[in-house]
């Protein structure tokens, strides 16, 4: 029977019967703030929140590094807790507005398969950013390791790793608007 579900999906467009709105997932995250944004936007899904902070360290990415900006970072990093710390202490919930997105955020999500599928699909494109790729990857291994026979339905899900995901986007963007002004 799933797998005559699995077969009318013809791209991922074509979302799963509501039948598979029965069975949840929930994932206990902790991620750059900027990425948790991200999957906020998905509608269906439950999130259990709380203040934002910079208690729970952040990852340089590599391209930081690999440009040479390190330093830049991290003081940019440190001034973005430094002011936190002083705001926190007579206003926590103003002090959430001077955080850097690249701090982490731990939060649980939960959601049922049907919205897994449209998720877990939507944010493994190849020109998805890294970060929440990988996650959503992660999430898909998690679901495929509990249910093996249901997480078929999640066909269109990719677990290629990708150099410069957008480039290729943003190529086909700019080759547009040429064509467009043409």
């Amino acid at each position: 029977m799933i797998k005559t579900f699995r077969d009318l999906r013809k791209n991922r467009r074509h979302r799963p019967s509501r039948a598979f709105e029965s069975v949840y997932y929930t994932f206990d995250l902790l991620n750059n703030f900027g990425m948790f944004r991200d999957f906020h936007r998905h509608r269906a899904l439950t999130l259990e929140r709380q203040f934002l902070t910079t208690d729970h360290g952040y990852n340089m990415p590599e391209e930081i590094k690999i440009l040479g900006i390190d330093k830049e970072f991290k003081e940019c990093m440190d001034m973005s807790k430094n002011s936190f710390d002083k705001i926190r202490k007579k206003y926590p919930e103003q002090g959430q507005y001077v955080v850097n997105f690249a701090y982490n955020y731990p939060y649980f999500m939960k959601f049922n398969l049907r919205e897994a599928c449209h998720l877990i699909e939507l944010r493994t494109v190849p020109q998805g950013h890294a970060d929440y790729r990988q996650v959503a990857q992660e999430m898909y291994q998690q679901i495929n390791k509990v249910h093996p026979n249901l997480s078929t339905i999640i066909k269109f899900v990719d677990l290629k790793k990708y150099d410069l995901e957008r480039f290729e986007s943003e190529k086909r963007t700019e080759e547009k608007r040429k064509r467009l002004k043409n």
